[in-house]
């Protein structure tokens, strides 16, 4: 059996052959009985009107335990968001606890805040991997992220030559990477064709590296 694509963060539920796709949802959707899905509170949900943080969160917690369930998130920080950054890290250490006593990988939605990121990481010490989707850093902060074993999953930014992934592919080691297509339409095999040209690989050899890091990171 040919070797799949992994999509490993995405927004849209539909099937594509030949890919495996963790879709990610809302606290407050329904999750399908087939597939693989990711499941939190994303820090904007914090300003949205009518918002009950601890109902949220009851409803969160039952649905981790679903076997379609295979990470925890999109939770993390925004500097760029107007919610308080206290609210933010507070539910963003909520999600931490949930991935250790699920046993399921914390997917991280980080805009500026890596340092808080690495902070929460050495003070947790989490035994569940971290995946940072939608990863456009430079190498200095692709090397401290992976330093503490955090995986960084890239997007659509790497079509882009002007990008920092794109520039800073080449210096990312594979072991620690994930390609994703989040909200866009951009399809994952056309992420995968940029990084195995940057890369020197073909797409196939490049498939059998990511599939490899999804065994080892979705193990359970």
């Amino acid at each position: 059996m040919e070797t799949p694509f992994i999509n490993l963060h995405t927004h849209v539920g539909s099937f594509e052959p030949g890919v495996v796709s963790i879709v990610n949802l809302e606290w407050n959707q329904v999750v399908p009985e087939a597939g693989f899905y990711s499941i939190g509170i994303h820090p904007w949900a914090l300003d949205h009107d009518g918002f009950d943080r601890e109902s949220a969160w009851a409803v969160l917690c039952a649905k981790a335990q679903n076997h379609a369930v295979v990470a925890i998130g999109e939770t993390g920080i925004d500097r760029c968001h107007k919610t308080s950054l206290l609210q933010q890290a507070t539910l963003f250490e909520r999600h931490i606890s949930l991935s250790e006593q699920v046993g399921k990988p914390l997917v991280i939605h980080a805009v500026r805040s890596y340092g808080e990121v690495l902070s929460a990481h050495k003070k947790h010490r989490p035994v569940q991997p971290w995946i940072i989707h939608g990863f456009n850093g430079n190498a200095e902060t692709a090397d401290q992220l992976i330093c503490d074993g955090i995986f960084l999953s890239i997007g659509k930014d790497l079509l882009h030559a002007e990008t920092k992934t794109h520039k800073s592919l080449k210096n990312i080691p594979l072991e620690s990477i994930f390609f994703e297509t989040d909200v866009s339409d951009t399809p994952i095999f056309a992420i995968y064709e940029t990084a195995a040209s940057l890369l020197g690989f073909s797409v196939a050899a490049l498939k059998e590296r990511i599939f490899a890091n999804f065994a080892r990171c979705f193990k359970n």
